[in-house]
């Protein structure tokens, strides 16, 4: 590259940063847009009431595949001695009874089924969260893992 190739471009940025009015420092001229709560946003979470799994210790959270796409999470808990499926069941209608008179937990959100597995002992070990409609499996899956302890 000769000099001239280099000092030419050159020379030209530096006309115009002192031809155009505040040129030589960065500015942005776009507005930002206010803030319009999205469903997982925060805002529109709060007030939502806690996750029947909150009591538990969620260790690990997987997507959840149906045969070819993502249907939503499994959710995998630390077994807590004498904590059955039954016990969690009652839990999981308890806040579904619950539902019908106040919003659902974000956990819920979108969720069409609820299934609940068991370890050798009998206890709770994990819960599979599958969406109604395959297009909200990924914002599940998403609220799933900020249940990990």
């Amino acid at each position: 590259m000769s000099i001239r190739q280099f000092a030419f471009p050159l020379a030209m940025a530096a006309a115009a940063a002192v031809a155009i009015p505040g040129a030589s420092r960065a500015q942005t001229t776009k507005t930002q847009e206010p803030c319009i709560a999205t469903e997982d946003s925060p805002e529109a979470m709060a007030g939502r009431p806690p996750c029947f799994l909150d009591e538990l210790r969620v260790v690990s959270v997987r997507p959840y595949y149906g045969l070819t796409t993502l249907q939503g999470a499994r959710i995998d808990l630390e077994p807590q001695l004498g904590f059955t499926v039954d016990d969690l069941d009652a839990r999981l209608q308890q806040v579904l009874k619950a539902g019908k008179r106040e919003p659902l937990p974000a956990c819920l959100v979108g969720v069409g089924s609820v299934n609940i597995d068991a370890n050798a002992q009998g206890e709770a070990s994990t819960v599979t969260l599958i969406a109604k409609d395959p297009k909200d499996a990924d914002r599940i899956l998403s609220r799933a893992r900020q249940l990990v302890k």
